[in-house]
């Protein structure tokens, strides 16, 4: 068995539904933008579904092929087939039931699109029962049948009990016996024709027959009867349940394919848990964090990074079993996975489309077409070769393998041009050092070695970018027994081609780059320390900000407090009408209650009062303290437009701004002022289910007055989701409103989409 078959077990494991397809095609490689895109947008809101609590309660489901097949040309199903049906609709009952009120789109979208049938659900769960037999609650005649047959059977032993009694004188035998299904009385062969009933055995002697009572047959013939009756009724009922699932044939047929979707999706995301993946964004580049292979034990697993972008071609070496072949098949199991619209084993990704991913590895003799090793390797170099485009990903394991170094090398710089010509992304592995200078000395190549602890001599499976890795082969057979005397012939010949200067300067930048390399992966891990440490503090910070906030509320709810205790005493003061009584005591204890809040002092205006108004005269509303201009005049009459709203006050309750001084913002509304606003409750929302267009539409328009002028900041207008008339009268009210600074649909407790939350200027 492959890594890509226990892959596929291990993901169908999570699948509910079963389709015949599933263990014969491997995994869907899909190369269309649209279709993987979508596969994709599905995965993300459902693992934000799922990772929010979202479960789905599992019913398994076998393959619906061949009842689809019967549901078509409306042939009566069998028990088994009812009861896999009933499974069916079990579990889109279950999936309309998990997925209920989740607002992710795509799921949302499925959602809308699941079509369950309860009542035939619950038609079928009372009348087959998980034993696959039709259940007595199936009908009030099935339950009466069993009944009258059991007592039948129940009465069977007395009957046959009375007829022993009856012939006592000829039996041979007390004891009854049971013949071919029936009840039998022992008798002398010579007595048998004194008996009435049936002789249905002998015994080996001859001398006993054993006759059934004609009492008995009665008996028997009536629950044959009866049975026969309960056949009937269980075939009825059978074919009842088939026809009424032929009436919603077309819609359990297609609503199959959107349950198949919602499982194979929810599937991907519990499966891609298991292994911490993510889901890969597209990408012209390939980034992959932390990413490893998902066959690898967490506890075993080694993870690395990758990222490739202007530079497509990487070189990786290092000794033989340090990780490099594991390297290629993680990165190999990543794109096929991302194309297969599954998660990726890393913590994040982006990743192109390919239109072909190649992998070439391991031995690749062919005993049977009498093919060595050598020539095997250079008939998968030459099919890829011919294939390989610009959407491609080639991965070598041992490029060049089965030949000599040099010729080795030489095949794999020629395979290296003719991915920076065909610009594909080429990932290969080699031992050969011809072939590693070459990669360090092109700067369109990255090269990489796999870490190898030289003190231990055991590898860390983590790699290195920009260096080339020995294979310390002689080092590891030392370790590994090797005689003494070879090892040092061995090392000896290394020496002897080593002492070339290019060699050994060569060997010295490598080990100048290992240095660095090991200088950043401090750096990087000091950058980690400090961001911690830095986020610690700003936690810090935001504790001590978030308890001053708390403290400031706590004055301002006590000042509130004493507020509310004065405004009180204000009410009294008021008539029964809800009229003014006495102005200077209402503004005595308004000066006493701006003793106790303290406001900034304001440079005030001087007031100019008279009672003659000209029309664009800036005033003041005394009755509200708000600036505004006189648009209209009616005898001691005029209309104000304060801030867009239009009041309309006698002019005893105007005074004029000298010196035409610029109108004021209204200031925001205090526990003071609010005693001279209208008394009218104004709640923080306002709901339009329900009404007409015309009655939300004028509704909508005077609440949004007394907000304003009650100088709100932020409102809720509630109108539902329904066929969107209610928003759409709504959003274009708040439009053509000036003093509406912005709107937006309800977050997340506000009402989503069937709720609008306004913002006032």
């Amino acid at each position: 068995m492959n890594q890509f078959d226990e892959i596929k077990i291990l993901n169908n494991n999570f699948f509910n539904y079963i389709t015949y397809e599933d263990n014969k095609i491997p995994f869907s490689f899909i190369t269309d933008d649209f279709e993987l895109n979508l596969s994709k947008k599905r995965l993300v809101d459902f693992k934000i579904a799922i990772d929010d609590g979202c479960t789905i309660q599992p019913v398994e489901v076998p393959s619906l092929k061949n009842i689809f097949n019967k549901l078509k040309v409306e042939s009566i199903l069998t028990i088994e087939e009812l009861y896999t049906m009933q499974k069916y609709l079990e579990s889109l009952q279950n999936m309309k039931d998990g997925l209920l009120g989740r607002t992710e789109y795509e799921v949302n979208e499925l959602f809308l699109d699941l079509v369950s049938f309860p009542n035939i659900l619950r038609r079928l769960s009372s009348s087959i029962t998980p034993d696959m037999e039709i259940s007595s609650d199936a009908s009030s005649l099935l339950a009466s049948l069993r009944r009258n047959i059991e007592r039948l059977k129940a009465s069977m032993d007395s009957v046959a009990l009375n007829a022993q009694k009856k012939y006592s004188e000829f039996l041979s035998d007390t004891k009854i016996a049971f013949k071919n299904g029936y009840s039998t009385l022992a008798i002398n062969s010579t007595n048998k024709n004194k008996i009435d009933g049936i002789v249905t055995a002998t015994s080996n002697s001859g001398n006993t027959a054993y006759v059934i009572p004609n009492e008995v047959l009665a008996l028997s013939s009536k629950i044959i009867e009866e049975e026969e009756k309960e056949r009937a009724e269980v075939q009825r009922i059978i074919e009842e349940l088939s026809e009424l699932l032929f009436s919603v044939k077309g819609e359990l047929i297609k609503v199959y394919n959107v349950a198949l979707i919602i499982d194979r999706t929810y599937a991907a995301v519990l499966f891609g848990n298991t292994y911490h993946g993510s889901i890969a964004k597209f990408s012209k580049n390939i980034v992959l964090k932390d990413f490893g292979h998902p066959l690898i034990s967490e506890d075993k697993l080694v993870v690395n990074d990758l990222s490739l972008d202007e530079k497509k071609i990487l070189l990786i070496s290092g000794p033989n079993a340090g990780g490099k072949t594991v390297f290629l098949k993680s990165l190999q199991i990543a794109a096929i996975l991302n194309q297969a619209g599954l998660m990726v084993p890393s913590s994040y990704a982006e990743l192109p489309i390919f239109d072909h991913i190649f992998f070439l590895a391991g031995d690749n003799q062919s005993v049977l077409d009498n093919l060595s090793t050598f020539s095997s390797h250079v008939r998968e170099l030459e099919k890829i070769a011919v294939n390989m485009t610009n959407n491609s990903l080639v991965i070598i394991d041992e490029i060049g393998q089965g030949t000599s170094p040099l010729e080795g090398s030489a095949l794999g710089v020629a395979f290296i041009k003719k991915a920076e010509r065909t610009n594909s992304f080429l990932i290969l592995t080699s031992h050969y050092e011809d072939l590693k200078d070459y990669c360090l000395n092109n700067d369109f190549v990255l090269s990489a070695k796999m870490v190898f602890d030289e003190e231990n001599l055991i590898p860390t499976f983590k790699i290195n970018y920009g260096v080339a890795g020995h294979s310390f082969g002689i080092a590891v057979a030392k370790k590994l027994g090797m005689p003494e005397d070879i090892i040092t012939d061995a090392l000896n010949f290394v020496e002897e081609k080593r002492s070339d200067p290019l060699k050994q300067n060569l060997d010295l930048l490598n080990k100048r780059l290992a240095e660095v390399e090991e200088e950043k992966a401090n750096i990087i891990l000091q950058k980690q320390e400090l961001e911690r440490l830095s986020a610690k503090r700003q936690r810090a910070i935001d504790s001590v900000q978030r308890q001053l906030s708390s403290l400031k509320e706590r004055e301002e709810e006590i000042i509130e407090e004493h507020v509310e205790k004065r405004i009180e005493e204000i009410d009294k003061i008021w008539n029964k009408n809800g009229k003014l009584g006495n102005f200077a005591e209402v503004s005595k204890i308004k000066g006493e209650l701006n003793k106790i809040i303290k406001p900034k002092e304001e440079e005030k205006p001087k007031k100019g009062k008279k009672t003659d108004y000209q029309i664009s005269d800036n005033v003041r509303v005394l009755l509200t303290g708000q600036d505004g201009v006189i648009t209209e005049k009616r005898g001691n009459k005029y209309k104000v437009n304060v801030g867009g709203l239009s009041l309309t006050v006698d002019a005893d309750n105007l005074e004029l701004l000298p010196n035409n001084a610029p109108i004021k913002k209204a200031k925001p509304t205090n526990p003071i002022d609010r005693v001279f606003m209208p008394r009218a409750d104004i709640k923080m929302e306002v709901n339009v289910i329900g009404l007409r267009a015309n009655e939300a539409e004028e509704k909508i328009k005077q609440y949004l007055d007394s907000c304003i002028l009650m100088r709100y900041h932020r409102v809720r207008i509630i109108h539902g989701v329904g066929s969107g008339v209610l928003q759409k009268l709504t959003w274009k009210i708040l439009s053509e409103n000036k003093n509406v600074q912005s709107y937006s649909f309800g977050g997340e407790g506000e009402g989503g989409v069937g709720a609008t939350v306004v913002y006032f200027k």
